[in-house]
């Protein structure tokens, strides 16, 4: 579960940034910096990920229960 983990938490984390660049009420290239740290998460995300499709065939309750609760996370960001 480790790499499907750090791609949410990558998508966490640019949720995190869409928030902090959208509180003027638009979003624009001024934004850009705000996305900055979502570069620390994109490498770990991204490397490693052709093992997420193996991961996600493994699934129990609860790895479904992990994923569920990030999306949450997630969720609870953006609606604010």
């Amino acid at each position: 579960m480790k790499e499907t983990m750090e791609l949410l938490d990558l998508m966490k984390v640019l949720a995190e940034c869409y928030v902090e660049a959208k509180k003027d009420g638009s979003i624009n290239w001024f934004d850009l910096p705000k996305f900055a740290p979502a570069l620390a998460k994109l490498t770990a995300a991204f490397d490693g990920a052709e093992k997420i499709g193996e991961e996600l065939k493994s699934l129990d309750m609860g790895k479904v229960l992990m994923i569920a609760d990030k999306f949450r996370e997630i969720g609870v960001m953006v609606r604010g």
